[in-house]
């Protein structure tokens, strides 16, 4: 058995402990529901980045003495709050850990299958570095929809906290409110923050907090009309009416948007990835034919000169379709 081979099933053998060790927590979190509790707030926290990050700290050195030993590792482990902020923003049941092993996995599989079978090092290179950004890429689409979802129903929470304080409601208890009548994924943001409250930690660091999670310029206008009501009082009932229309009048024009430009979006993904698989593909069936454009030197210079039609094409197509709103 050579090294590779041996590297290989080394690489399998992780990525499958990943997956068991991933699916035993998400056994084991539904088990007993005070450890979903714990898992969520402990990613909630840090996914608030600097507002929660003392509080972060502490509340994991309490809350981790009563967890087994193999989810006290996991939850130990170094975090990244831009981490973590991706994994809640996804909904996912993934912990940094475990995405890291996956994503360090899958690429280094990549790698030394492409090394193995590839005839071209850098094409290996290329192979781990796509198979390892796969996660990321579908947390991300992930994550997409779910700030998509979260945009829709923030005008109907804001008519409903505009209703809840107009028949004297406190602000955190219209956000209650919100937790109990609407669903998510904004009920779940508010019910971090509510929770966030509840556990000690000020109105506007909660708020703070959730606006790190759900970076939308809408719910920062939110945060921001309630803590000058905080501060200074007035009408808030009709400021949040002003921005629920102001949003609904936002997402109309983001549809409208959206199905006019729909052809030139199609037309530009088309044309950039057209020529990255019908590369792949003579790559793999006639690599002699294709290696020409890097060993001899006019092919390198047509090389150079398509990657970078490439890239500004997309570019310019991309910002002919890509309109602010």
């Amino acid at each position: 058995m050579d090294l590779l081979t041996l590297l290989l099933l080394l690489t399998v053998f992780v990525f499958v402990a990943s997956l068991i060790g991933h699916l035993y927590l998400l056994w084991a979190d539904s088990q007993f529901s005070q450890r979903q509790v714990i898992k969520r707030r402990l990613l909630n926290i840090s996914a608030g980045g600097r507002h929660g990050e003392q509080r972060f700290e502490l509340y994991k050195e309490k809350t981790l003495r009563d967890v087994n030993p193999l989810a006290r590792l996991f939850y130990q482990l170094p975090r990244s709050a831009s981490l973590d902020r991706l994994l809640v923003g996804s909904r996912s049941s993934l912990n940094a850990s475990t995405f890291v092993l996956l994503s360090l996995s899958l690429g280094a599989g990549g790698f030394l299958v492409g090394a193995k079978f590839l005839p071209h090092a850098l094409a290996a290179v290329l192979l781990g570095s796509a198979l390892a950004a796969i996660p990321y890429l579908l947390l991300k689409v992930a994550e997409s929809k779910v700030r998509g979802r979260f945009f829709e129903q923030l005008p109907d929470c804001l008519d409903l906290m505009a209703r809840a304080v107009r028949t004297g409601h406190a602000i955190s208890s219209a956000m209650e409110i919100v937790v109990s009548e609407m669903d998510d994924p904004i009920k779940g943001e508010f019910a971090e923050a509510v929770d966030e409250v509840k556990f000690g930690i000020p109105l506007e660091d909660a708020l703070n907090n959730m606006c790190a999670r759900m970076p939308l310029t809408e719910l920062r206008y939110f945060a921001i009309t309630v803590m000058v009501h905080k501060e200074t009082g007035g009408n808030i009932a009709e400021n949040f009416d002003n921005l629920s229309r102001l949003i609904r009048e936002r997402l109309q024009f983001g549809r409208q948007l959206k199905a006019l430009t729909a052809e030139g979006r199609l037309s530009a993904a088309i044309l950039f990835f057209m020529p990255i698989a019908m590369f792949a593909y003579i790559y793999m069936v006639n690599y002699d034919y294709l290696s020409l454009l890097w060993t001899d030197p006019v092919g390198k210079s047509l090389t150079m000169g398509a990657l970078a039609a490439q890239v500004a094409g997309f570019f310019v197509m991309r910002r002919m379709v890509d309109v602010e709103i």
